[in-house]
């Protein structure tokens, strides 16, 4: 009989370390299983935080694995946020990451080629041109690696019913319209679209610095310094009065930085500018840039950087945006 339990207890302790050993190859599996997971979910979160060190290195390498296009056209607004991440995350490199996608020339130049086409709600077809690089600031304080500006104007709109510019940008009707026309736009750029911090001399009519203030927008209009660089307005205020000019500038050159794209278009030849900048139409469309020596003119983008209007002048509109 104990003969009989040891046989017995022998093949127990044999069935048992089996399963034991069982387990444990199953645990190394699952434990390693569980660390891959966990930097997939890091690398989501990092890619909208390119200012984390970590998130740095998975931000820029998840749109390795996209496949170069042949064209700007030729991306989903998926992928070209994830390029987007990619420049945000090494802005230095902006031009090289851009021109290794196709997103610009090989020199790194825009010229109002790299265009995306995009319908509309209402079925209107249209695109959208890269203007600028890690040119934009998010409104979290880190990067936005692509600017984009509508080739046509989308609509007619005043800046505000009454003739004014008092609160410039931040408290115009334009920018509230602005923000109702997100829902137009096709619902995958809806959800790569980033809200940016926009400079603009939110006062009105001013001669001081102090008036230019941020606000966070998602589609928003260009400031004078964005399209025409520093110093706009200088000569033409200067025909009125040197001092007027000086202050002008002043106030302008607050309000951000010229894109890259309008920098090239300044020397293009007048038929390449010509057709840039009159977006489709005949009519002069708007800036957010409130003429700062009246109480209700903004200025205007076309070819003469001397134009303004009244804010109820029913000009067009030409949004930007980043993602």
């Amino acid at each position: 009989m104990r003969s009989t339990y040891r046989i017995v207890a022998v093949f127990v302790a044999a069935m048992t370390a089996l399963a034991l050993g069982g387990c444990g190859g199953q645990q190394p599996e699952s434990s390693e299983m569980s660390g891959q997971e966990q930097p997939a979910e890091s690398s989501a979160v990092d890619t909208e935080t390119p200012s984390t060190s970590e998130g740095d290195g998975d931000a820029a390498a998840e749109p390795e694995a996209a496949t170069v296009g042949s064209s700007l056209d030729a991306y989903s607004w998926a992928e070209l946020s994830e390029i987007s991440n990619e420049i945000a995350a090494a802005p230095d490199q902006a031009v090289a990451i851009a021109s290794k996608y196709g997103l610009c020339a090989a020199d790194g130049s825009l010229d109002g080629a790299q265009e995306k086409s995009i319908t509309l709600a209402d079925g209107t077809e249209t695109a959208v041109q890269i203007i600028g690089f890690a040119h934009d600031t998010k409104s979290d304080g880190s990067v936005a690696g692509i600017t984009f500006i509508f080739k046509n104007a989308i609509a007619e709109h005043p800046m505000n019913a009454t003739d004014t510019n008092e609160g410039g940008w931040e408290r115009s009707e334009m920018r509230e319209y602005l923000d109702g026309q997100m829902t137009s736009l096709p619902s995958d750029l809806q959800q790569v679209i980033v809200e940016v911090k926009k400079k603009t001399n939110n006062a009105g009519e001013t001669d001081s610095i102090s008036a230019v203030t941020s606000t966070s927008d998602k589609l928003w209009l260009l400031s004078a310094i964005e399209v025409w660089g520093e110093d706009v307005g200088i000569n033409f205020g200067s025909k009125v009065n040197p001092n007027l000019g000086y202050n002008m500038a002043k106030v302008f050159n607050e309000e951000g930085k010229q894109y890259q794209l309008f920098e090239y278009m300044q020397n293009a030849p007048d038929y390449e500018r010509y057709d840039f900048y009159s977006k489709g139409g005949t009519k002069k469309w708007w800036l957010r840039s409130p003429y700062p020596v009246s109480d209700d003119d903004f200025k205007l983008g076309g070819s003469d950087d001397g134009n303004q209007a009244g804010a109820d002048g029913n000009f067009t509109v030409v949004p930007c945006f980043c993602i």
